[in-house]
């Protein structure tokens, strides 16, 4: 039991040491990830014309608004490719 209560505390107390190092390094890959998306953003953007924008933003409210009540009003939010 001792052994095991040694190990478990060493283990712990690793993962404490090397947080600080673990966080900084995905925090500099989600800075460099949060800049490609919104590059991709900007360039997605920049090709929707405003009336589709403002079709996208009017769905949004909707779904938003029936969301507790039918959930399947956020199926607007999936993904469709067509092949």
């Amino acid at each position: 039991q001792e052994l095991l209560d040694f190990q478990m505390n060493d283990s712990n107390f690793m993962k404490m040491i090397w947080m600080s190092q673990s966080l900084v390094r995905k925090l500099r890959k989600a800075n460099q990830s949060a800049a490609t998306a919104a590059m991709a953003f900007t360039n997605l953007d920049s090709t929707v014309s405003p009336e589709q924008r403002k079709m996208w933003e009017s769905e949004e409210h909707v779904a938003q608004e029936t969301r507790i009540t039918d959930p399947s009003a956020m199926d607007i939010f999936d993904v469709w490719l067509e092949k």
